[in-house]
């Protein structure tokens, strides 16, 4: 089954190639579709050079257009346009294990899920190599996510994700509000909306390999702003169910022992009819 990972960059020739050997080096199935903006550091003629002798790299250079949600946006529609059955997200810096797609995979051919997301804060999810202000302000702006949106899931804004391609077909990709990271949010919360089934699977984030992190004020202010014009635009979802502990997302698999990656086709019915949860639109 074919699964196309989409990884937007910009200046990640440093990291890019290494990326690309590990993500192939998982599943011969598995396919990366690099969505470089134009980086001036030759990201795309690294990525050029590895396509050229490799039939499971794809390059989508925007020459003309900047900008981390407008990336993820475009990098859906193409490897729709190409036939994946499965499509992944993932960052280009290290810090996301593309190995983790074969249990994200398992849990969506099980029929248990059509979104999986990888989630650092639940049962078994860790983060390496970041500093009190950072791990704080990831936690106060997925508390934030969740109380503006109703996105029933602990981790709202990672952007290690799978997505069964009906998802992406459903979701107005054409339409999306937001040009930056923001875009991870926005997908999880319409998936959900058109009642979709999110599940969230632990995962080990690692310390950025190289370069510099693009994460910056300009951004937070961004998401901000961002979380405003989405409540504006489109009710929130119920509520998610609260615990002692916290927020329960809609269902994780932090208990679950590792499986075997699957083989053969999707459960009869589950490619055109997706099963959907319960949560109303």
């Amino acid at each position: 089954m074919k699964l196309i990972v989409v990884i937007p960059t910009y200046n990640e020739a440093a990291n890019i190639g290494r990326i690309l050997t590990r993500i192939l080096a998982v599943d011969p199935a598995y396919h990366a579709l690099v969505v470089d903006d134009n980086s001036p550091d030759g990201t795309a003629a690294v990525v050029a050079q590895r396509a050229a002798s490799d039939a499971r790299i794809h390059l989508l250079l925007r020459r003309h257009e900047r900008g981390f949600g407008t990336a993820v946006r475009d990098g859906f529609l193409e490897a729709l346009r190409r036939g994946a059955a499965l499509i992944g997200q993932m960052d280009a810096d290290g810090s996301h294990d593309p190995a983790m797609f074969r249990d994200m995979s398992a849990r969506i051919l099980r029929d248990d899920a059509d979104v999986v997301i990888g989630s650092r804060y639940v049962g078994g999810g860790a983060i390496q190599g970041w500093g009190p202000l950072r791990y704080a302000n990831s936690h106060v702006a997925n508390r934030i996510a969740r109380w503006v949106t109703g996105v029933a899931l602990s981790d709202t804004t990672n952007g290690l994700r799978l997505f069964r391609r009906e998802v992406l077909e459903t979701i107005d990709l054409n339409a999306l509000l937001s040009r930056g990271y923001s875009v991870i949010l926005e997908t999880n919360y319409l998936a959900q909306r058109a009642g979709f089934r999110l599940r969230e699977l632990p995962i080990t984030f690692h310390r950025r390999a190289a370069g510099m992190s693009k994460m910056g004020l300009r951004e937070i202010s961004r998401f901000c702003l961002f979380l405003l014009r989405l409540r504006l635009q489109h009710p929130a979802l119920r509520s998610p169910e609260r615990s002692p502990g916290g927020i329960l997302p809609v269902a994780e698999f932090a208990d679950s022992p590792p499986q075997p990656h699957p083989s053969g086709p999707l459960p009869p019915g589950s490619r055109d009819k997706p099963r959907r949860s319960q949560i109303p639109a």
